[in-house]
């Protein structure tokens, strides 16, 4: 599971601290060393699931700003020192955006939103790591299921 979340993993899951693996993880974003500890997870330590959990965040509302933005044709500075972990959200946010009914409140919107970027995370481990993949190919694994706090 990667974190920081706004809830205790324990409590999401209600599992014990000690039946849990946390991976934390800022702002989402999914690197070498995010993917070595989930295969750590699942071949030392022999987890049968991974779940890669979505929250709100600060960073998710400044990344919706910045695709409104884009989709409005300006080219604003994204805030520093969040500029490279809010852009690599820009993409799957401006996908959210083009289907978005209009007159989504802003609530419903951030709630679409966190729901694609963790897919997309999904994705991502899974392509990033063809051992996870094949784990979960195998059956061994439980696929990477999105879950949202």
């Amino acid at each position: 599971m990667l974190h920081p979340l706004g809830v205790e993993p324990r409590a999401l899951f209600d599992q014990p601290e000690d039946a849990l693996f946390v991976v934390p993880c800022k702002g989402g974003a999914i690197d070498d060393l995010i993917i070595g500890n989930l295969e750590h997870g699942a071949v030392s330590l022999h987890a049968h699931a991974l779940a890669i959990v979505g929250c709100d965040s600060p960073e998710m509302r400044v990344a919706l700003g910045a695709a409104r933005a884009r989709i409005a044709m300006r080219e604003e500075p994204l805030p520093q020192p969040a500029a490279e972990g809010v852009e690599r959200l820009v993409p799957a946010l401006l996908r959210v955006l083009g289907v978005a009914a209009p007159g989504c409140d802003e609530a419903e919107l951030v709630e679409i939103a966190v729901e694609e970027c963790v897919r997309e995370a999904c994705d991502e481990v899974l392509r990033a790591s063809p051992l996870l993949a094949e784990l979960v190919r195998r059956g061994k694994l439980a696929g990477l299921r999105p879950a949202y706090a």
